[in-house]
């Protein structure tokens, strides 16, 4: 059996809240994580019908439904205390984000890109210093 973090370095991204494993594609169930700040129900950019955004202290959550039930789209880390699951969060320096991922990435403008099976991790910098970091679905 693997753990979490050996499937999420070979299967894809995850932000880890409120004890729940968070990965783009798989089902979502807000009921699983702790009462929203806010929430509301946008058109959706991706999909046919329309996205639920979940608001958290630390982190955003956009879900998308096709008739299967809610499923992750995408979590934006909103604070320095909501850290990927590998460790990496608002405030690192570029250089740390080369140390945890690796130097496999996509690089336009202020923009870092990592793919990792159906998933992207998006990481913006200003002046060396991480101020943006989002998992997604690829595709």
């Amino acid at each position: 059996s693997t753990s979490s973090i050996e499937r999420a370095m070979t299967c894809a991204f995850s932000v880890t809240f409120a004890g729940v494993e968070l990965v783009p594609g798989d089902p979502f169930d807000a009921a699983d994580l702790p009462k929203p700040v806010a929430s509301s129900t946008i058109p959706s950019c991706a999909f046919s019908g329309t996205d639920n955004v979940y608001t958290y202290d630390t982190i955003e959550v956009v879900a998308y439904d096709e008739g299967q039930g809610e499923h992750l789209y995408s979590v934006y880390l909103l604070d320095p205390n909501a850290p990927t699951d590998e460790g990496l969060k608002l405030g690192d320096s570029v250089e740390r984000m080369v140390e945890i991922y690796g130097e496999d990435y996509t690089h336009s403008g202020s923009e870092y890109a990592y793919y990792r099976g159906q998933t992207i991790l998006v990481i913006l910098a200003k002046n060396n210093v991480i101020n943006a970091i989002e998992i997604r679905m690829a595709g």
